[in-house]
């Protein structure tokens, strides 16, 4: 197990974006699965504040370049 990028699937109520991830487990084909742990409420607050950074910079992204919403 690992911590990395990885898109989510709707663990920690997270849905079609990669994020950075505590726990993964990496096998022959990358990431195989995202291992939930549970996080204090200080550890919850700093893992949702990065997740609405990574989308805020999808969102510049897009506006940027708009192809990149397809």
């Amino acid at each position: 197990m690992f911590s990395c990028a990885a898109k989510f699937k709707g663990e920690y109520r997270v849905e079609g974006l990669y994020a950075g991830v505590p726990v993964v487990v990496i096998g022959a084909k990358g990431v195989e699965k995202i291992v939930e742990v549970t996080l204090d409420p200080s550890e919850r607050q700093m893992f949702e504040k990065s997740v609405r950074s990574v989308r805020d910079m999808v969102e510049a992204c897009k506006t940027i370049n708009p192809a990149l919403a397809n």
